[in-house]
């Protein structure tokens, strides 16, 4: 095998995790975490069918841009959910030491606390 190969298939490797990544963020996030992990998928959605409107005989260079598409689709989730994991970490330190609570952007909310329950958040007025 030409090592062109092997770099051609490990790229379109990495674009199929990026896909399966996103989708599966956008089926496990909600709000707008779940439109961040959507925004690869529409932008490949998109370029798929313009793509095919023009016909690929029209359009030869199709399989480099789905080349250059995986890596940038795979560095923007991991991307997101950095930023994911970081605002969960805030939000669970905040619940476990009794302080305030911590907004969607992390911002801290006065007089309100949290507790964390079976991995979810509930602000003192929705406790059970």
């Amino acid at each position: 095998m030409h090592p062109s190969d092997v770099l051609v298939t490990l790229v379109m490797a990495v674009s199929l995790v990026a896909i399966v990544l996103c989708t599966r963020y956008a089926i496990r996030w909600r709000g707008r975490w779940r439109a961040a992990a959507l925004v690869p998928l529409v932008l490949l959605v998109a370029w798929l069918i313009a793509v095919l409107l023009r016909w690929p005989s029209e359009h030869t260079l199709w399989p480099l841009e789905l080349i250059l598409y995986g890596p940038a689709a795979l560095a923007y989730i991991l991307i997101v959910r950095w930023r994911v994991n970081i605002l969960e970490r805030q939000r669970q330190r905040a619940s476990l030491t009794g302080v305030r609570s911590l907004s969607a952007e992390g911002v801290a909310l006065p007089n309100q606390r949290m507790q964390l329950v079976e991995g979810t958040f509930l602000s003192a007025a929705r406790r059970p």
